[in-house]
């Protein structure tokens, strides 16, 4: 084989050797869909959202394999009531616009045992109605 040759089918070897690796590396945070808790007669009823666990950051080790780690948690809502007020379990709070929808983006902290990750718990309460839950789900981050 010419020279020429072995360059082009070197390059393609190493291009289709760094996409392997890439698809192999463990995701980075983690997510969840938003599960509607309300009564048929609450205005949220058939809300949803999503929330995701992204840019996690080692920050400590502690004795017996305990790591933490701080992540952006991102939660967005569709179907609330509009210009409601709602609180995230995360510690931030967002206003929902005329269409419905409203996101918040708050840093957590996560933490890894030695048996694995604890459970992200994702909570969406009214703020004008003594907190009632809305929506909740859970998940366990991953990576790292």
């Amino acid at each position: 084989m010419s020279p020429m040759k072995r360059v082009p089918l070197a390059v393609l070897f190493l291009i289709a050797v760094a996409l392997l690796a890439a698809g192999a590396a463990p995701a980075m945070g983690a997510g969840c869909k938003l599960t509607c808790v309300v009564d048929v007669n609450d205005p949220d009823y058939g809300a949803s959202g999503e929330a995701s666990l992204t840019k996690l950051k080692f920050l400590y080790e502690l004795w017996g394999g305990y790591r933490y780690y701080e992540g952006d948690l991102r939660v967005t809502c569709h179907g609330l009531t509009p210009g409601a007020t709602y609180d995230v379990s995360s510690g931030g709070q967002f206003t929902v616009d005329a269409s419905g929808n409203g996101t918040n983006k708050d840093p957590i902290v996560v933490c890894k045992g030695p048996r694995g990750w604890y459970m992200v718990q994702v909570f969406v309460s009214r703020v004008d109605d003594f907190y009632p839950v809305v929506l909740r789900g859970s998940f366990y981050p991953s990576g790292h």
